[in-house]
């Protein structure tokens, strides 16, 4: 995000932490808690899942429509996802 910044300026750094939110939101389900930690920074926490595989397509989903969000925008290939994933009470 500190490049984003720097380079386009903070408007354009709060509308990637947007549009990343509302991806985000609208691949949560009512059951899931979704939300921004701090800095570029959220999390999410998926109740009642099967396994790691629905973990797993989320990740992916949320991966490519970042990627397509800003693909056609002057933020193209500087926008990404780093995702990690724990289970409970696995991990």
């Amino acid at each position: 995000m500190k490049y984003i910044n720097d380079t386009f300026g903070h408007a354009e750094g709060d509308k990637v932490l947007a549009e990343v939110g509302r991806i985000i939101k609208n691949n949560c389900r009512a059951a899931d808690v979704a939300g921004r930690i701090g800095g570029d920074e959220f999390i999410i926490f998926m109740r009642n899942i099967a396994g790691s595989e629905n973990a797993c397509q989320l990740a992916n989903r949320l991966q490519e429509q970042v990627y397509h969000a800003f693909g056609e925008s002057t933020l193209a290939g500087k926008v990404s996802l780093s995702i990690g994933i724990a289970l409970c009470p696995e991990h």
